[in-house]
């Protein structure tokens, strides 16, 4: 027979106490805390994609400005 996951044991003894509000905000710390981590872990990646991101937005941006008048400076007659 499989294991009840935490949550509903949790819940399950909460009913059985006659403490389900407590056994309810447990629930709500764990997935909290699960939350809280998913995401810290997508920041972590999202930041150097970005970063990236934003790097390749300048590049192009200073080869769209200094680009032409590089240009122009490679037409002047000396």
């Amino acid at each position: 027979m499989q294991k009840p996951p935490l949550n509903w044991s949790m819940i399950k003894v909460g009913e059985n106490t006659g403490a389900l509000d407590k056994s309810l905000l447990n629930v709500s710390y764990f997935y909290d805390r699960d939350v809280n981590e998913l995401m810290q872990k997508m920041l972590k990646l999202l930041e150097p994609a970005l970063t990236v991101i934003l790097g390749l937005i300048l590049a192009f941006i200073m080869m769209s400005v200094l680009g032409p008048i590089y240009a122009s400076f490679g037409k002047m007659k000396i």
